[in-house]
């Protein structure tokens, strides 16, 4: 599952492996803790790109570089984060808007085809009535 950040700020993180905090966005900066699998790692503040990795500003205003499979993504959904796939799926709305949209455009077609129909077949029993 891929998730903006905006999904992601002002929830929870939960580790699903160890996840590092440090003081700055930089792995070379001081560890502030290790969080063990299943902790609490913080609520996300905001995030960072810094050379070429996202990094996530905790609450506390420590930092954790992301990692897929880092995090908990069932917690992540249990508290409303809604993934990118689910945001852009079409809604039933949607869908029924689209059928709709068919099904006028075979009656378009399908109309003219009935009244020319009843026009010949209108025609025939007219034309056998005054024989």
């Amino acid at each position: 599952m891929n998730f903006t950040a905006d999904q992601i700020i002002g929830k929870t993180l939960y580790a699903k492996k160890a996840v590092k905090l440090y003081k700055l966005a930089d792995t070379n900066s001081q560890l502030m803790a290790t969080i063990s699998p299943g902790g609490v790692v913080g609520v996300v503040y905001s995030y960072i790109m810094r050379g070429g990795a996202l990094w996530w500003q905790m609450a506390d205003f420590t930092y954790c570089k992301h990692e897929p499979g880092l995090f908990d993504i069932k917690k992540l959904t249990d508290q409303g984060a809604i993934d990118v796939e689910t945001l852009n799926a079409p809604s039933l709305t949607d869908q029924a808007n689209a059928a709709l949209s068919a099904l006028l455009s075979g009656l378009k077609w399908a109309i003219p085809a009935v009244l020319i129909l009843f026009a010949i077949y209108w025609s025939i029993k007219t034309y056998n009535l005054t024989k």
